[in-house]
C-alpha cells in the first residue's frame, strides 16, 4: 500500500512534464540557465529521469546515457514538436540526442511507422520531424501557397500515387536521369513535392551491416493525403489564426527573426503574433 501514493505522484509529474501548456517551463533553457529549477522541472526530472542538456533537449540522467528507447524518443518529440532529423541547427535535433547513428535511424523509423511524426522540409527548408499534433496546422498553412507542380514533379507525383513504395531511384528511372551531378531532376522534383506537402517519406528498413541509412529498398515516398487522412480532416477544422498559434508556440524560445525565417514558406510575416512579427 505504501507504494501507491508515490506512483500517483509520479503519474502527475509525468503529465506535468509532457503537457503542452507547461512544457516550456520544463524543457526550455530559462528555468535552468540562472541556477534555478522550478518545482515542475524538479519533479519531472525525478519522475521521468529526463534532464535538460540543450536549449530544448532531453537526456536520460542515469549513467549519462542519451535517448535510447522509442518511448523516450516519442516523449522528446511530443515536448519539442519540431526537431531536425539530421545534424544540428536552430531547432532541437533528435539525432543529436541519440549517441549512436544507427539507433537514431531506428528510433526515427519507429516514430514514422507509428505515425507519431512526419518528415517535412517546410520548416527552414531542412529535413524536420514534426509531431502529429502540429501537422494539421502546418498542412493548413502551407497548402495555401501551393502552385501547380512542375512537369517533373507532376510525373513523380503520379508515379508515387500509382506505385506503393516508390523511392528516389524509381523517380530517376522514370525521368530518365542517369548519373550526373546531384541534386538531379528527381531530387528537385521530390523536394518540390515535399515542400508543398503533397508527399512525405515513410519509414525504411535499417540494414544490419554497412551504412545504416542506405536501406535496400530506399526511402518510400507517399501521397500525403493518402498517408495521413485523419490529419487532413483535422486541418480542415482549423482557422488560420489558430493554426498559426499552434505552429509558432513550439518556436517561441527563438529570436523573432529566426521564427519568421523558419516559417516563411507557411506564414506571412503579418500573420505572426505581434511579438514574433516585430
Amino acid at each position: 500500500m505504501t507504494g501507491k501514493p508515490a506512483r500517483r505522484r509520479r503519474d502527475r509529474w509525468d503529465e506535468a512534464a509532457f503537457r503542452g501548456r507547461s512544457i516550456r517551463r520544463v524543457f526550455h533553457r530559462d528555468p535552468f540557465s540562472v541556477g534555478r529549477t522550478s518545482p515542475c522541472a524538479r519533479g519531472a526530472r525525478k519522475a521521468t529521469g529526463i534532464a535538460l542538456s540543450a536549449p530544448i533537449g532531453l537526456r536520460v540522467v542515469h549513467g549519462g546515457a542519451v535517448i535510447d528507447t522509442e518511448r523516450q524518443a516519442a516523449a522528446f518529440m511530443k515536448a519539442v514538436k519540431f526537431a531536425l532529423r539530421y545534424g544540428s541547427g536552430k531547432l532541437p535535433s533528435l539525432a543529436a540526442e541519440i549517441r549512436d547513428q544507427r539507433r537514431a535511424i531506428e528510433l526515427t523509423n519507429a516514430l514514422l511507422a507509428r505515425g507519431l511524426v512526419i518528415e517535412t522540409n517546410v520548416i527552414g527548408e531542412r529535413l524536420v520531424l514534426a509531431h502529429r499534433e502540429v501537422v494539421p496546422a502546418l498542412w493548413a498553412l502551407r497548402t495555401r501557397f501551393r502552385s501547380d507542380p512542375t512537369p517533373d514533379a507532376a510525373r513523380a507525383l503520379e508515379l508515387i500515387a500509382m506505385e506503393a513504395g516508390t523511392n528516389a531511384g524509381d523517380v530517376r528511372r522514370m525521368l530518365g536521369v542517369r548519373g550526373g551531378q546531384r541534386p538531379d531532376r528527381a531530387d528537385v522534383a521530390l523536394a518540390e513535392l515535399m515542400r508543398d506537402m503533397r508527399v512525405d517519406r515513410g519509414p525504411s528498413s535499417v540494414p544490419q551491416r554497412g551504412i545504416p541509412y542506405l536501406s535496400k529498398e530506399g526511402f518510400p515516398y507517399r501521397v500525403f493525403e493518402q498517408a495521413h487522412p485523419e490529419l487532413i480532416v483535422q486541418a480542415g477544422k482549423l482557422g488560420i489564426r489558430r493554426a498559426v498559434e499552434m505552429v509558432v508556440a513550439p518556436l517561441r524560445h527563438l529570436p523573432p527573426r529566426t521564427v519568421a525565417s523558419l516559417l516563411k514558406l507557411s506564414i506571412r510575416r503579418e500573420e505572426l503574433p505581434g511579438a514574433v512579427a516585430q
